[in-house]
């Protein structure tokens, strides 16, 4: 039985539905809907999988990894940890957020991919030696799979180098993170329970999402409508991703250019002015 966050990426979905077995899924980072899974199906299955994802992509919400590893302690189940999203930007050396969390031994399977953090393509999957043998010999997408060209590979190792050895990155990346998040809370913007940095700003009305999209690609701001059915029809969504070679200067620009139109559509509410 495989449970999964019902946020999961649609990548994760389809591979749980290609597996053939029984699936369900658990409300959104909801420790209690979890419990109550795992309390119904832990008698009738030997083997169950739960599946999250450190950071969800489409909300910039972390998952609760160390209350899910404490329901171990009750119930038999093995975890899988997607770390796509916090893989090089969290953990030392960028080990990830299980590492940040300090419980990498009690995860069983660790993916991630080198798309993102390490600027090339593939991915991997860390786990236990035991369980090894399943992933190279049960998956015909391990053996049938095409190597890392050398030069992707080459630009995967120097993305580590670089993270390993220049610290201040990582943390760079975080400030600017909080400091974003602390200008667009303060002017009344709806993030949502986002703490990574994946920013999602909050526009219900499609319509007015779309046109406040295309007046900030107008004005030189690249940003992401994600819309129904990537979220439900009344949680539309700007989703910007902090990187650390974005600049203050261009955090106060975007912030600023987000605001003149949240005003002009009505995003959030108008400024008081005194009398």
């Amino acid at each position: 039985m495989i449970i999964f966050d019902r946020e999961c990426h649609a990548s994760i979905i389809d591979g749980v539905k290609l597996s053939g077995k029984k699936w369900v899924t658990f409300k959104h980072n909801n420790l209690r809907d979890l419990e109550q899974k795992l309390s119904k199906y832990s008698c009738e299955y030997e083997n169950i999988f739960v599946v999250v994802e450190s950071a969800y992509s489409m909300s910039g919400e972390l998952a609760p990894l160390q209350e899910i590893v404490a329901l171990k302690q009750k119930y038999k189940f093995l975890i899988y940890v997607d770390e796509a999203h916090t893989f090089g930007i969290y953990g030392e050396n960028g080990a990830g957020y299980c590492s940040h969390l300090g419980i990498v031994e009690e995860i069983d399977f660790i993916a991630a991919t080198l798309s993102k953090a390490t600027a090339s393509i593939g991915g991997f999957v860390a786990t236990k030696s035991k369980y090894i043998p399943l992933l190279q010999w049960r998956a015909n997408t391990y053996i049938f799979q095409a190597c890392l060209t050398p030069g992707d590979a080459a630009a995967i190792l120097a993305s580590l180098e670089e993270i390993e050895n220049n610290p201040y990155l990582i943390k760079s990346l975080h400030d600017k993170n909080q400091y974003m998040r602390r200008c667009l809370t303060n002017l009344g913007f709806d993030l949502g329970t986002s703490q990574s940095p994946i920013i999602p700003i909050f526009i219900p009305d499609v319509e007015k999402l779309q046109a406040f999209n295309k007046q900030l690609f107008a004005r030189g701001i690249f940003s992401v409508s994600v819309v129904y059915p990537a979220v439900k029809a009344n949680e539309g969504r700007i989703r910007f991703i902090l990187s650390v070679a974005h600049s203050i200067e261009q955090i106060d620009t975007t912030v600023s250019v987000l605001h003149e139109l949240a005003l002009k559509y009505g995003v959030i509410k108008q400024e008081l002015v005194a009398a």
